[in-house]
C-alpha cells in the first residue's frame, strides 16, 4: 500500500520510510498531499482490493496502519 502511495503521488521517498501512523493526507501530511488527492488514492485501492469505498469512513484511510488494519479485518471477515 505504501508503494502504491509513493508511486501514485511521485513522492521522493522509499515506501518503507513512511511510518505506520504517519498522516497520508491533509494538513499533517509531510508530503504535501491534500484531501482532494484522497479520491485518486481511494480509486487505486478500490480497484486493487475490490473495495466499496462508499461504505468506508475517511478515517480508515488516514494512515498506513489504519488501512492495513482495515484490509486485514476485511480479509478475516470474508473467510
Amino acid at each position: 500500500m505504501k508503494k502504491v502511495y509513493v508511486e501514485l503521488f511521485e513522492i521522493d521517498a522509499a515506501p518503507e520510510s513512511i511510518g505506520g501512523d504517519e498522516e497520508l493526507f491533509g494538513p499533517q501530511c509531510v508530503h504535501g498531499i491534500d484531501s482532494m488527492d484522497v479520491l485518486r488514492f481511494l480509486a487505486v485501492l478500490r480497484k486493487r482490493y475490490d473495495l466499496d469505498v462508499s461504505e468506508i469512513a475517511t478515517e480508515t484511510f488516514r494512515t498506513p496502519a489504519s488501512i492495513a488494519a482495515f484490509l486485514a479485518g476485511r480479509e478475516g471477515g470474508s473467510e
